[in-house]
């Protein structure tokens, strides 16, 4: 049985400008209310099939997060965001420059602004997408996209930018004590042996000495969590798998001599190992103890 389990507080900031002094940064926290607004422009191209739906995928990925997609640019990368409205979970996706034909950014050092996911996600609903363009003009508060189908018939949208607070969580990721490296794929396949509806999972971190590795010990436990001040069903179902880290995970580190264990929403982790599948890359989970963010 489980012990009703602390509730998850990000640790929230506001993005500062490059040149902010000491007296104008917010610090650690959730910073007050407020839009944070930056002159300046940015313009990026794509025109090869992958690039176009790399982009779409990643913006499918944070509308499971959020409803907003607040974008960062600067220089050498585009970073973008969404945060859920319990602010739980945070989702950041940022593409290098290179990613793009073309990337430029006019007027500012840094370019901030957040629009409806919904809305950008319509304009990916041409059929054959052959060169997309984002115009993001902060003075304007405006984004425009121009897309160009394989018909060569040219669209143009117009999406308003909103009022919205940029804000980033912070959190020490090398000092978190547990580190598990897997194959988003394989993980994914870990996950489907748990009841469908399922909404929150448990992960145990282990000691893996030789005593344990010499008895064949399994370092690592997922298990069903259900809130003990809920309800639950007769017909829920509690699984719990054990699993042999040196088998099924690529690297895994645990620094301490008793066990770690956070809870997590099934949702929100698919989320991520969705894009990770769709790019073909492992996936890092880190974590430090009940109550504490899991980092993937």
């Amino acid at each position: 049985a489980h012990a009703r389990r602390p509730a998850v507080a990000w640790p929230y900031r506001t993005l500062d400008p490059p040149a902010a002094t000491a007296s104008e940064r917010t610090g650690e926290g959730l910073s007050a209310s407020g839009f944070m607004s930056y002159t300046g422009r940015i313009v990026l191209s794509l025109g090869r099939s992958q690039q176009i739906k790399d982009l779409k995928v990643a913006l499918q990925c944070l509308f499971k997060i959020g409803t907003e997609l607040l974008v960062e640019s600067i220089s050498d990368r585009l970073v973008l965001r969404s945060i859920n409205t319990a602010k739980s979970a945070f989702f950041a996706v940022t593409f290098t420059a290179a990613f793009f034909d073309d990337y430029q950014v006019h007027g500012s050092q840094v370019v901030q602004s957040a629009v409806l996911l919904k809305h950008v996600l319509a304009t990916f609903r041409t059929h054959k997408i052959q060169h997309m363009t984002l115009d993001l003009d902060a003075d304007q508060s405006s984004l425009t996209i121009t897309v160009v189908g394989d018909n060569n018939i040219k669209k143009t949208y117009h999406l308003e930018c909103m009022n919205s607070e940029i804000l980033n969580a912070t959190i020490d990721k090398e000092s978190c004590p547990t580190q598990v490296i897997a194959e988003a794929h394989e993980l994914n396949k870990l996950l489907s042996s748990f009841q469908t509806g399922l909404d929150e999972i448990t992960i145990i971190a282990n000691p893996e000495d030789s005593a344990s590795v010499a008895s064949m010990h399994r370092a690592v436990q997922l298990q069903s969590f259900y809130d003990p001040d809920k309800a639950r069903s007769a017909n829920s179902l509690h699984t719990s798998l054990a699993i042999d880290t040196r088998s099924l995970f690529v690297g895994y580190r645990h620094a301490r001599e008793s066990p770690s264990d956070v809870t997590f929403n099934v949702k929100d982790f698919r989320t991520m190992l969705t894009l990770c599948e769709h790019m073909g890359t492992n996936i890092m989970i880190r974590f430090e103890a009940t109550g504490m963010p899991l980092v993937a």
